[in-house]
């Protein structure tokens, strides 16, 4: 929790890490997989385009996030 500096970054880690299989399956079965993305907790307009890409999406990504 240190590491991320804020607790409702932790707390959202936590309930995805919970939730993973069920928001999952919402993330296959949605129409626009990027959208569905930003709705999860604490992921932004950089960080969805980001996990998409790991997820295998091909998106454009408008924002990139900086180190």
């Amino acid at each position: 929790r240190l590491g991320l500096r804020h607790p409702g970054k932790a707390d959202a880690i936590d309930r995805i890490w919970r939730e993973r299989s069920r928001l999952y399956e919402e993330y296959r079965g949605s129409s626009d997989r990027l959208d569905y993305l930003g709705t999860l907790p604490w992921v932004g307009p950089a960080t969805k385009h980001s996990l998409a890409r790991q997820l295998g999406c091909l998106v454009e990504h408008e924002d990139r996030a900086v180190a």
